[in-house]
């Protein structure tokens, strides 16, 4: 008698928690995309887990912003992923659905077939470089006291810079 009722709440346990086990969901990788920058090639990859047929998925973009411009959602089954090379600077926030076929589930059938999320796709400008533009220095003493001020170019922000040196 004590088996049976053993077998029978292991049984009541399995076909709760089967069905979360099987549950349709997106991975933790596909939910933290990178940072891209304006100009240079961006990939992401998109992979989801459980439901009854872990090798057919699909992604579509249901809402939210469209992808940044310049990145295209491409893929099939198992290879689905977020790439193209970004032409604008901004956040995007962008809802998924991954959707799944369902398959043949074994233990209990109505397991959800997609799973919506949200992700923030982040897109930098590129860096400008700061040049420096002076081209000359004055000749220095060695017991009197220097200075230099550099010119510069880019970089965004304009900062001035002096140099100065002293003997010790």
């Amino acid at each position: 008698m004590r088996l049976f009722r053993m077998t029978v709440l292991v049984g009541a346990i399995a076909a709760v928690f089967a069905p979360a086990a099987l549950a349709l969901r997106f991975s933790d990788n596909s939910l933290l995309p990178p940072s891209g920058v304006v100009g240079k090639p961006y990939f992401h990859k998109l992979d989801g887990a459980g439901g009854c047929n872990e090798n057919d998925y699909e992604f579509r973009v249901i809402g939210g912003t469209s992808l940044p411009p310049g990145l295209e959602l491409r893929g099939s089954t198992t290879d689905w992923r977020i790439e193209g090379t970004p032409t604008a600077a901004g956040k995007w926030d962008v809802w998924l659905e991954l959707w799944g076929d369902g398959g043949e589930c074994p233990i209990y059938e109505p397991t959800p077939r997609k799973a919506e999320r949200m992700i923030t796709i982040s897109i930098d400008r590129p860096a400008i470089p700061l040049d420096i533009t002076t081209v000359t220095a004055p000749v220095g003493t060695a017991t009197a006291p220097y200075s230099l001020t550099l010119q510069a170019s880019g970089g965004g922000s304009r900062v001035v810079s002096r140099m100065s040196a002293q003997r010790v």
